[in-house]
């Protein structure tokens, strides 16, 4: 089994670390314009560009020798603007069994190796870790070069449509307002008021007052005051 390793570095850039995600994740295939001295050719051979799990290879520059790396996209994290490169062929897996870059690109520019050497004797990648350095400031020198202007599509011609008939406008007969008959006015018959009968005057008697009979004046015996 052999030795594993891990190598990070960050770098502050002054064109923002959007800008270098960008180029990393959506614009990759522009390194060779951006950075010619050290990217020679970039390929997709399977998927998009920017998407996890594509394969692309790139043909680059080590110490003034050309090398070749076929890698995978392994992770996204948009968040993060951070990309996982794995390699999966080339130059570097003569010397590793496993190599993996990962680049995070936030307020700070950070990359990160992590590798198994195969043997004691293998070098740490620290000419890789200069040349990740060297293309990330490529990136910010061609600060220009990154409003990248995308070619003006032309517009599809839409196939011809055949014409749609105008359709009649339908009319729809008038219905004559039928006309109702007038009814009569219903007559009612006059009702005599009936005429009630003169009641006789009602006459009653006076009844004389009556006189009542004059009373004795009561006179009340004096009982004598005892001694």
């Amino acid at each position: 089994m052999g030795m594993k390793g891990k190598m990070i570095v960050s770098l502050e850039v002054k064109c923002g670390g959007h800008s270098v995600y960008d180029i990393f994740h959506t614009n990759t295939h522009h390194l060779p314009n951006i950075s010619p001295s050290r990217v020679k050719h970039f390929e997709i051979h399977e998927g998009e560009i920017g998407k996890i799990g594509s394969v692309v290879s790139l043909k680059y520059y080590e110490d003034g020798k050309e090398m070749f790396a076929k890698i995978v996209i392994e992770a996204i994290d948009p968040q993060k603007k951070s990309i996982t490169w794995k390699v999966i062929d080339g130059n570097l897996l003569e010397l590793y069994n496993s190599f993996t870059v990962i680049t995070s690109c936030e307020h700070w520019i950070t990359i990160t190796l992590v590798y198994e050497k195969k043997t004691e004797d293998t070098p740490e990648p620290l000419a890789l870790l200069d040349y990740f350095i060297g293309m990330t400031k490529d990136v910010e020198d061609a600060r220009h070069l990154l409003e990248i202007t995308l070619p003006e599509l032309p517009k599809p011609e839409l196939p011809h449509l055949p014409e749609i008939p105008t359709l009649p406008k339908l009319e729809f007969p008038k219905i004559p307002k039928p006309e109702l008959p007038t009814l009569p006015k219903p007559e009612l018959p006059k009702i005599p008021k009936p005429e009630l009968p003169t009641l006789p005057k009602l006459e009653i008697p006076v009844i004389p007052k009556p006189e009542l009979p004059t009373l004795p004046k009561l006179e009340i015996p004096q009982v004598p005051k005892k001694p």
